[in-house]
């Protein structure tokens, strides 16, 4: 991605605030590589979950769907959705 788009994605990041969406800080560049600066979560992420405990009963299963799920509901409403960034993790 070019300097350009890397600035344009993160300030639509940085424009979403929620409970369910890694907040982004800051970005800058040094050389040829693009940094962002994020929300450090500690804890482990879905998929470390899984591999320590196995995949969890469907009640737990669902909650982390609908976490996910808010999450997601929250961009589309905002003019900064940007959806280049969800992992399964």
């Amino acid at each position: 991605m070019h300097w350009q788009g890397f600035i344009q994605e993160a300030k639509s990041a940085a424009k979403l605030s929620n409970s369910n969406i890694i907040q982004t800080y800051n970005l800058d560049k040094a050389g040829d590589l693009h940094l962002l600066v994020m929300e450090l979560v500690d804890g482990v992420n879905l998929e470390q979950f899984v591999r320590m405990k196995g995949v969890p009963p469907i009640y737990q299963t669902c909650l982390f769907i609908r976490q996910a799920a808010l999450g997601l509901h929250h961009g589309p409403s905002s003019k900064a959705w940007c959806t280049r960034d969800i992992k399964p993790q």
